[in-house]
């Protein structure tokens, strides 16, 4: 995330932290729907990507996941330093 963008409150920070939530969520959920749509299982679901993606934007699902994952890992550390 841009710093510029980070959230300054503790409210902002916990609305972040819930956002990022739910991007996670979201890239999983899609994930296991390609993967029930398709017969290849999990791992061809990991592999998938957003087809509306090309080129240099290209993404797999797996690497979308774990980029999600890491976007709230950070907001989850700015929670907990916010609570503290």
């Amino acid at each position: 995330m841009n710093p510029a963008y980070l959230p300054k409150t503790t409210a902002g920070i916990l609305a972040w932290c819930s956002e990022e939530c739910a991007e996670v969520g979201s890239a999983i959920s899609k994930t296991l729907r390609v993967e029930a749509e398709q017969s290849g299982g999990i791992v061809v679901a990991l592999e998938s990507g957003n087809p509306e993606l090309a080129g240099k934007d290209f993404e797999t699902n797996r690497d979308w996941i774990l980029r999600e994952i890491a976007d709230l890992e950070l907001a989850i550390a700015a929670v907990k330093k916010a609570l503290s």
